[in-house]
């Protein structure tokens, strides 16, 4: 049945008596399987069949009609919707019987008036249009049923199958379901022949087993008994058996394996020991050399600590010495002629003030001398901290003349001011008395200014203020800008000492 199957299924594996219970239950379900398909491509081609007749007899009748169709619609009037339009156009502008087209007389034809004749005809022709729009709509649909029935026909003819391959198709089925009617009774035959082959196959392993153990005795008989007489002296038929034989040489090589352990134990533990002894040896070693570093470390950090205790008492004198430098310098720069300058130019700068700032000097005895800024009313009274008691302009003011104050009390180095915006929070009376400040100091005290501003207004009237005023005298203004790249630019302007001769006349 196998062979006969596998004319129709050629990828059958071929039969093993192991597994045939699994190739007929895998040659039913794939007969199974192709019964099934070639009953659904049976199906499929009497759908087909049907489906095609119906579309070639739809495809037979539109056919027909719509030539029909053709044939009424040349008969037909053309345009007649247009002409009968044309003629309502026209109908309107005649009079009596005279055609306005033609201008001829309709009463020599002697068919009633013009107009009944006019209206007649526009009738005729819309009648024939109504006709001819039917036809049109009737050849239309006909057209469409004529292109699905041809669609239909071409998806029909797909599944219609040929007569050649109709009939394979159908022994091909009837020869599968044969098979597969005499395969079903022979799976529990297959079960206990495939049982039975599995038990030979198996008493064929133990005997083949067998075979090879007895083999291999009789070749190792020899070996035995030189292993035997090695281990106990005694040959193999010295002993009731080859069993107690082997026993006995088994017992002898465990006495000697047991000695040879207990020697080689004895061995490792005395080489265990010996390890320790050595390395308990180079750590005491190690300890004797690291007790040596400690004590020269110990000595030398003996020597260091009473070279820190004289640093130490060193730094201290020289802490109190500088103490008592920078008391001495805090007394020399706040002073009272430090206060008094200060006090001159806030009183200049603003002179509606009534509370002026200062320092005070607390008396810490021979501690840090710390100044601390008050403000004294104008009657000599103790007031609170500047913050406290001062505008944010009038605090500007002060930080201001402070700087001006200590430039003027401590001698200086350089002879520059530099001045970064010192006009926050002035108002127009402030910047008047500090133009005139700045006046003094570069013209009466020969300081160089250097000041920058933000304001434009303020920049001109700071370059009016401090004009050249006599021969030698220059002022240097630049204006800072960015150009359309961003990069930025000065712009430098000089000037010079001019006599003017307009007030001199």
């Amino acid at each position: 049945m196998l062979d006969a199957l596998r004319q129709f299924h050629s990828e059958l594996s071929p039969l093993d008596g192991a597994g045939v219970q699994d190739q007929i239950r895998d040659a039913l379900s794939w007969c199974a399987v192709e019964v099934d398909r070639c009953q659904r491509l049976l199906d499929q081609h009497e759908t087909a069949s049907q489906q095609l007749a119906t579309a070639r007899t739809t495809i037979q009748r539109a056919t027909t009609r719509i030539g029909e169709i053709n044939q009424a619609l040349e008969a037909g009037a053309k345009d007649a919707r247009t002409l009968a339009a044309a003629l309502a156009g026209i109908a309107p502008h005649v009079q009596g019987d005279m055609c306005p087209v033609c201008n001829r007389d309709y009463a020599e034809v002697d068919s009633g008036s013009l107009t009944a004749h006019i209206a007649a005809t526009i009738a005729s022709l819309t009648s024939e249009a109504g006709r001819l729009q039917a036809l049109s709509t009737e050849r239309a649909s006909e057209s469409e049923r004529l292109t699905t029935a041809r669609r239909d026909e071409a998806s029909a003819e797909r599944l219609v199958l040929q007569s050649d391959g109709l009939v394979d198709l159908r022994r091909r089925q009837s020869g599968i379901a044969s098979i597969r009617s005499r395969l079903e009774p022979l799976q529990g035959d297959a079960a206990r022949g495939q049982s039975l082959l599995i038990r030979l196959d198996n008493a064929r392993r133990t005997v083949a087993t067998t075979r090879r153990a007895a083999l291999q005795s009789a070749s190792l008989l020899p070996d035995i008994n030189a292993a035997v007489e090695q281990a106990t002296g005694l040959p193999t038929t010295s002993f009731p058996s080859l069993r107690e034989a082997l026993e006995g040489a088994t017992e002898a090589l465990s006495g000697r394996l047991r000695t040879v352990q207990a020697a080689l134990s004895s061995r490792v533990s005395v080489e265990t020991e010996l390890e320790q002894y050595a390395r308990e040896a180079q750590l005491l070693s190690d300890r004797v050399a690291r007790a040596t570093q400690l004590e020269e470390r110990r000595a030398t950090m003996k020597g260091t600590f009473a070279s820190i205790g004289e640093i130490r008492d060193a730094a201290k004198n020289l802490a109190t010495a500088a103490t008592q430098v920078r008391s001495g310098i805090v007394r020399d720069v706040f002073s009272g002629s430090l206060n008094k300058v200060w006090r001159d130019l806030f009183v200049r700068l603003a002179p509606n003030e009534q509370f002026v700032p200062q320092f005070r000097l607390p008396d810490q005895g021979d501690g840090k001398v710390e100044a601390v800024l008050e403000t004294f009313h104008r009657s000599g009274q103790s007031s609170g901290p500047p913050g406290a008691m001062l505008s944010q302009g009038n605090l500007n003011t002060a930080a201001l003349t402070l700087f001006l104050a200590l430039n003027l009390s401590v001698p200086s180095q350089l002879p520059w001011l530099l001045l970064d915006d010192p006009v926050q929070s002035m108002d127009d009376v402030h910047i008047a008395q500090f133009a005139a400040l700045l006046r003094t100091f570069s013209k009466g005290l020969g300081k160089q200014i250097v000041i920058a501003v933000h304001e434009r207004a303020l920049f001109e009237y700071l370059t009016l203020e401090l004009s050249p005023a006599f021969v030698g005298d220059s002022l240097i203004t630049v204006e800072i800008s960015r150009n359309f790249a961003g990069d930025a630019v000065a712009d430098p302007h000089f000037y010079v000492f001019e006599d003017d001769r307009a007030v001199a006349a």
